[in-house]
C-alpha cells in the first residue's frame, strides 16, 4: 500500500515530537552538578559586619557560642513576611537557650526599618547592600532571584546531653 503525502508528514511529526520529547527528558534527568563546599572558617563568618536599624555597625562575632540563624530576606519576598513573626516568636522561646536570629536585608536602611517595625520583628536586623552583600559572597551563598534563607551553627557548641 503506497503512503500519500499527509501520512508522511504525520510520521514526520510523531517522529519529532518523540525525539524533543526523548532530548527533553534527558536534558530533565541529567545530574546536576556538585558544588564545592565553601572552604570558610567560623572566625571569618563571626567577622561579618552589618548596619542594625539604628545604624550602628554590629558584628556577627558578638553572638558567638551561640546557634546562630541568618535569614537574608528582602521587603517584597511575601514569605519573608510571613516568617519574620515566626522567627520573633522562635527568638522569644529560644534565645534563652542560646538560639540567636539575625535578618539582613540588601535594602536600604529606612525601607528596612519600616519593613521590621511594621512586622514586630523583635531579633536584629541589617541592611545596607555592600556591608552584607560582601560577607554574603565570603560564605559563598549563590545568587538567587529571591531572597535565601540559611541556617549555620557554631561549630563550639555542643547540644548533646552528657
Amino acid at each position: 500500500m503506497a503512503e500519500t503525502r499527509p501520512q508522511r508528514l504525520v510520521f514526520a511529526a510523531v517522529g519529532l515530537a518523540a525525539l524533543l520529547a526523548g532530548t527533553g527528558l534527558w536534558i530533565a534527568m541529567a545530574p546536576l552538578p556538585r558544588l564545592a563546599a565553601p572552604d570558610i572558617s567560623p572566625s571569618a563568618i563571626f567577622a561579618a559586619g552589618f548596619h542594625d536599624l539604628e545604624g550602628g555597625s554590629r558584628s556577627l562575632g558578638q553572638f558567638q557560642g551561640k546557634v546562630v540563624v541568618v535569614n537574608f530576606w528582602a521587603t517584597w519576598c511575601l514569605p519573608c513576611r510571613e516568617e519574620m513573626p515566626a522567627f520573633s516568636r522562635l527568638q522569644a522561646a529560644w534565645g534563652p537557650r542560646g538560639v540567636q536570629f539575625v535578618g539582613l536585608s540588601s535594602e536600604e536602611a529606612p525601607r528596612v526599618e519600616a519593613f521590621a517595625r511594621s512586622l514586630g520583628v523583635t531579633y536584629p536586623c541589617g541592611s545596607g547592600a555592600t556591608r552584607w552583600a560582601s560577607s554574603r559572597a565570603a560564605w559563598a551563598i549563590p545568587p538567587a532571584p529571591f531572597p535565601t534563607p540559611s541556617c549555620w551553627m557554631e561549630p563550639a557548641r555542643s547540644w548533646r546531653r552528657e
